[in-house]
């Protein structure tokens, strides 16, 4: 039983956390950039892109600084764009009322 709980206790220790992600998107930004607050994503077909390549394993939230932000084309999400439970995708202005999504 000793033997047991110290390998429950290593394998609690050894196991990573599951870590939040911030992505980052500006007009000014650039969509080869990491989105990160230094080199933000510069559109949300971008981030939404960024952020299934991580969906499900890790929370992350879409932080959309002040600006407008054209859509030249519809932009789809699925389910799977909402992530899971444990590691939800969350989509949130930077400032309310300060991000403008236009598009027509």
């Amino acid at each position: 039983m000793h033997h047991l709980l110290r390998i429950l206790a290593a394998s609690i220790l050894l196991t990573p956390p599951c870590l939040a992600r911030d992505l980052h998107v500006s007009p000014d930004g650039n969509d080869s950039n990491p989105g990160t607050v230094s080199a933000p994503l510069r559109t949300l077909a971008g981030a939404r892109d960024a952020a299934r390549k991580v969906r499900g394993r890790e929370p992350v939230t879409v932080i959309v600084a002040d600006g407008v932000y054209y859509l030249p084309e519809t932009l789809v999400f699925t389910p799977a764009d909402s992530g899971r439970k444990d590691a939800p995708i969350v989509y949130q202005a930077a400032r309310e009322g300060g991000a403008v999504i236009s598009g027509g």
